[in-house]
């Protein structure tokens, strides 16, 4: 694709006009479509060979260079862009909701180049600075004399009228105060507007950048400061270790002074008196030092071998913990695996699988919750099993002992029925009442028929 101004296309940067639609090329970024307006803040549109552009559906704005950095958006162009850009592209749906909204202007400037509407030179310039001129600056331009009226071209090549003359137009210096003021005071509300350009009418929406700009970096300045740091606690932590080795104190030593003779001129005036009194002190200087300085080297020997015992200690304490951790994990799988065998009652009572598991968690019970919480895990399971078993013997018991009772008959025989083995005294005393109510019952007929029998 080639640049549309300057270079290989023969144009020039002076045919650049404000309000022409471009795709526009940022370094890091697709192509995106945009519109040529002026920076409010620089009061200007174009510098050293770039243009000032405000991109669609995206509220930045950028200097693009006019040599290589900007296509005239037309089909051809459009259509070769998106060729080169992947659907899966991070932002091929924005420039997509772009291109939608540059061909809605386009459409607009092609349905009201028919009309062949006239604007202010002023309303020209609001069109890049997201404003109206306002109706003062129209008519002072009026009153300035008639207007010529320019035939523009389109980006496509194609002219809207030729039967227009060109004169110079002036540009009203109160008019384009007022339109700045306007600019600023508007600068960070949201504006829909339509606006007129001078040749052809035209309505334009433009979007205000300030505030989603803000919006926008102070976000990207919040994510950058937690990232930054997050990576200092991890510095540091990679740093830092942890001291389980303790030395001995030593402290540095002083520095060395060594005077020469071009530093030690030896001109000071002293007395036979002074010199005396100063070799006593070196002397008793000289003698307390040495003595402080064994007195030190023997405290530091005895804090090294101190040193010594606490680091063995310390060595000692991390392995009897690394040790006791992995007896943990042991006793832990072996729980582990009693929970997840499927036992019967047979088998527990022949093992006396209970004995070990209460001895566990009375003494590692107390020193380890993880420990503690199966071993009541698997004696709950264990104790469901034997009460259920427990029940269903229960059970058969009774059956057994309603069927026995079911077989005997009080009736058949005139004698005590043995009762069956294991009874209660509640159902000996009920099968003794039974039979007494059978012999007083077959008793008195017994007496009343011996005497019709004579």
């Amino acid at each position: 694709m080639r640049a549309i101004f300057g270079g290989r296309m023969g144009k020039e940067e002076d045919d650049v006009k404000i309000g022409d639609l471009v795709w526009a090329k940022v370094s890091g970024y697709p192509w995106w479509p945009a519109t040529v307006s002026r920076n409010v803040k620089q009061k200007m549109w174009k510098k050293g060979g770039k243009i000032w552009v405000n991109f669609f559906n995206d509220s930045q704005s950028a200097w693009i260079p006019v040599k290589n950095n900007l296509l005239p958006f037309n089909t051809i162009n459009t259509t070769t862009v998106m060729e080169k850009i992947k659907p899966t592209h991070r932002s091929y749906d924005m420039i997509k909701e772009a291109i939608e909204e540059a061909a809605e202007v386009q459409k607009k400037q092609a349905d009201e180049a028919m009309e062949v509407t006239v604007a202010d030179p002023d309303d020209i310039l609001a069109i890049a600075e997201g404003r109206v001129a306002t109706k003062r600056g129209a008519e002072e331009k009026e009153e300035d004399g008639p207007a010529a009226k320019k035939p523009k071209k389109s980006l496509r090549g194609d002219a809207v009228d030729k039967e227009e003359p060109k004169k110079p137009r002036r540009r009203s210096t109160k008019a384009k105060v007022q339109a700045e003021e306007a600019a600023t005071e508007s600068s960070e509300d949201e504006i829909m507007e339509e606006v007129e350009k001078s040749t052809p009418k035209k309505t334009v929406k433009i979007k205000p950048s300030n505030d989603d700009k803000v919006q926008r970096l102070e976000k990207q300045v919040s994510t950058l400061k937690n990232e930054m740091k997050r990576l200092k606690e991890e510095l540091k932590l990679s740093r830092s270790t942890r001291r389980n080795e303790y030395s001995a104190y030593v402290p540095p030593a002083p520095p060395m002074t060594e005077f020469s003779i071009s530093t030690n001129p030896c001109s000071l005036p002293v007395t036979k008196n002074e010199l005396s009194e100063e070799l006593k002190l070196l002397k008793q200087y000289g003698h307390a030092y040495a003595e402080k300085s064994d007195a030190a080297a023997e405290h530091r020997k005895t804090a090294g071998e101190l040193a010594s015992k606490f680091n063995a200690r310390i060595r000692a304490m991390s392995n009897s913990e690394n040790a006791a951790r992995k007896c943990e994990e042991d006793v832990l799988d072996s729980l582990s695996k009693l929970l997840a065998w499927s036992v019967t009652v047979e088998m527990l009572k022949e093992c006396q699988a209970g004995r070990p598991v209460r001895k566990v968690d009375a003494r590692s019970g107390k020193r380890s919750p993880a420990v503690a919480g199966l071993c009541k895990q698997l004696r709950t399971q264990w104790v469901a099993l034997l009460d259920k078993d427990k029940q269903s013997a229960d059970e058969e018991k009774s059956a057994v002992g309603e069927k026995k009772d079911e077989a005997v008959s009080p009736k058949s025989q005139g004698s005590l029925v043995p009762l069956r083995t294991g009874a209660t005294r509640k159902e000996s005393l009920h099968v003794l009442i039974l039979l007494l109510q059978s012999q007083t019952a077959t008793a008195p007929n017994h007496r009343k028929r011996q005497p019709m029998e004579r």
